[in-house]
């Protein structure tokens, strides 16, 4: 892989992070219309997927319900996607 499909995956994931809230569950079909509207155009498959890959790594809760639904588990503001590419 490139460094510019390095860099553009690493925006994509922390553009995913950024929208993932720590106080309700978010679904995949919700991340791709935000994602949508601000031209970060993806399959949902490929959000699926990356959020599956971001869940290993980070605090990000997955439930098991239908449709699947993610959140944050924040435990240190220091680190907060949201405020660090806000």
């Amino acid at each position: 892989m490139g460094k510019t499909a390095n860099l553009t995956t690493l925006k994509f994931s922390l553009e995913l992070l950024r929208r993932i809230p720590s106080t309700r569950r978010i679904t995949v079909s919700e991340l791709k219309q935000q994602l949508d509207a601000v031209g970060e155009v993806r399959a949902k498959r490929t959000i699926r997927e990356q959020l599956e890959a971001l869940a290993e790594l980070c605090e990000i809760e997955r439930d098991d319900a239908r449709p699947v639904g993610y959140r944050r588990i924040c435990r240190d503001r220091s680190l907060d996607v949201a405020q660090m590419c806000g």
